[in-house]
């Protein structure tokens, strides 16, 4: 039997707040759970503190760009070399999944062996057999290489593009909570996932994708997943509540006084009835997302937001009992202009002077197999200078939180990397 572990390369709590995770850890096993460690020392397991290079196979899980830096760093402090092509035979067997692979799989071609394009609910077992019945590493690869979705660089080249993304059917849903206990974002919840892909039509979010449709998650289904003693629930998904059904899930959760979290709701979807369901749930703090600063800039990247349904959000939120709102702004859109700062930055005292804010703000970064794929990146001196004006225009009304421009920048060439090429972009950082 292969000794196998799964290694996500963000901090224990984020990893099991990643419902792929979980999802990945009771398809794959048995094996053991790694993360990143608190200190810069060699990433050790959850189960026996056993390193990374202690294992046949590691499985990665992967979620964005910049994990790819912690992933390189983590293998370089095993003693794994890290660049695919030069990896001796006697380094454990890499084999990656995860969100990233939606925008950039290639990215991992040039750090793992195998890399699984899209959802892998249904292959999870396929994916372990091919590994635990292989004779020896040329086996294991060709094995892998017959597996939908799958990208193996040795067999398929390592230029080639990767495969189209598998997109699992409603059958192998809903994903949800594997290791209990754990710490997670959502305050140790425990998640259950109530649809998988979106409708709408963003032109930033590589979600969006025509290949992986909304696909929601029947009531009864969802509630089947939640243990008995589960006092609080983290409801999940890209659409959340675009849930056709979403009412009767939280009725019957807070009914049954349990605590419910939502990681983010459409303005435009705050009614009374969700917005009273979430505070008797015990949600403190509604998230939701006006992504461009303006109205013409909503417009151009298809949000279908107005700056009324966010107004509108805070006004239902504030009078169903809800204490604060948190607030998604992204700057750096293509036909973004100084004006449009400024917009942006009157509606966050609008709101604030409905309800305490807090301003997330992101650089956008285009993403391969979006339609704003081919747009350039803004530029550091631009978002730095926006992101100065969009704080003074803000002035004391809101706390803002803000990705770094340099961060952000790194982001963008990562998701264009492909094979080596990400390892040259990172020495730096990871020397």
């Amino acid at each position: 039997m292969i000794r196998a572990v799964l290694f996500s390369p963000v901090a224990r709590r984020l990893a099991h707040s990643s419902l792929g995770f979980h999802a990945a850890f009771a398809g794959l096993g048995p094996l053991e759970r790694a993360t990143l460690p608190d200190r810069p020392v060699p990433p050790r397991t959850i189960e026996t503190g056993a390193t990374l290079s202690d294992f046949d196979c590691i499985f990665v899980s992967i979620a964005w760009e910049l994990e790819l830096i912690a992933l390189v760093q983590s293998l370089r402090a095993c003693g794994i070399e890290p660049d695919r092509s030069r990896r001796p035979a006697s380094d454990p067997l890499l084999v990656a999944g995860g969100p990233l692979t939606l925008s950039n799989p290639e990215a991992l071609g040039g750090l793992c062996d195998a890399v699984f394009v899209g959802e892998a609910d249904a292959w999870f077992s396929e994916i372990r057999s091919a590994v635990a019945e292989a004779t020896s590493r040329p086996d294991a690869l060709e094995r892998l290489s017959r597996l939908p979705g799958m990208f193996v660089p040795a067999i398929h080249g390592a230029e080639s593009d990767a495969p189209a993304a598998v997109c699992a059917s409603r059958d192998h849903l809903p994903a949800h909570s594997v290791k209990t206990g754990e710490p997670n974002v959502f305050g140790g919840a425990f998640l259950v996932e109530v649809g998988r892909g979106c409708p709408r039509g963003c032109t930033f979010c590589v979600v969006r994708c025509a290949r992986r449709p909304a696909r929601f998650v029947g009531p009864a289904q969802v509630l089947s997943c939640i243990p008995a003693d589960s006092t609080r629930i983290g409801l999940v998904g890209a659409a959340v509540s675009d849930h056709p059904r979403l009412l009767q899930i939280l009725d019957a959760l807070v009914s049954d006084g349990r605590r419910v979290t939502l990681s983010s709701v459409r303005a435009d979807r705050v009614t009374d009835d969700l917005a009273s369901r979430l505070a008797r749930g015990g949600l403190k703090t509604l998230t939701i997302a006006a992504d461009g600063v303006s109205e013409s800039v909503r417009a151009a990247l298809r949000k279908g937001i107005r700056a009324e349904h966010l107004i509108q959000a805070a006004v239902t939120a504030r009078s169903s009992g809800i204490r604060g709102l948190r607030l998604y702004l992204m700057i750096g859109a293509p036909t973004e202009t100084d004006e449009d700062i400024l917009e942006g930055a009157r509606l966050v005292r609008d709101l604030a002077a409905i309800l305490p804010v807090t301003v997330s703000v992101s650089p956008l970064v285009p993403k391969r197999f979006t339609p704003l794929e081919h747009e350039p990146f803004a530029g550091v001196p631009v978002l730095r200078r926006r992101l100065a004006a969009l704080r003074k225009a803000i002035g004391g009304a809101a706390r803002v939180a803000a990705v770094s421009p340099r961060v952000a920048e790194l982001e963008w060439r990562l998701s264009r990397a492909r094979g080596p090429e990400v390892l040259r972009l990172m020495d730096l950082r990871t020397r």
